[in-house]
């Protein structure tokens, strides 16, 4: 699959039930800051409120030929506006076919005609295809903790 494949679209209320169940995915929340499955309600309260949020863009990555989606890709954009921490997460099913790079690139593209700013992404050091992915995009090793690594 090449990047014309995948279409980025903003984040819908229609969204909501399959960005949950990919976040409560047991891959998803061993790499996740917290680790804790999200209940529905909390869910629900924090993508309400963040479909709501000006410094906050969710992005759905579409395959193209399947109409299916394949991911999700958020950016939260400081109160200064300067940067801006990005984080990825594929549909499980959508895992192990190449298209974390193609859409985190598709996303970031889409991202940057809104806003122009450094991006950061904090990755659990364990998390190599992540690392891979983000790196393949541009992104240089910044700062490295005893847990994460700060790519930007």
């Amino acid at each position: 699959m090449n990047i014309a494949d995948i279409t980025i679209r903003l984040a819908e209320h229609s969204d909501s039930k399959n960005i949950w169940a990919w976040r409560n995915d047991s891959e998803t929340r061993r790499n996740s800051n917290s680790e804790d499955e999200i209940t529905w309600e909390n869910h629900c309260a924090w993508f309400d409120k963040s479909l709501l949020n000006e410094n906050r863009r969710i992005l759905i990555g579409i395959n193209t030929d399947a109409g299916d989606a394949i991911g999700v890709v958020r950016f939260d954009l400081d109160t200064d506006g300067d940067s801006a921490e990005v984080s990825i997460n594929l549909n499980p099913k959508w895992r192990g076919k190449g298209l974390c790079k193609p859409l985190l690139s598709s996303a970031i593209d889409a991202y940057s005609k809104e806003h122009v700013c450094v991006l950061d992404a904090y990755i659990k050091l364990p998390n190599i295809p992540s690392i891979k992915c983000f790196e393949h995009c541009g992104f240089t090793a910044h700062e490295r903790g005893e847990e994460r690594l700060r790519l930007r």
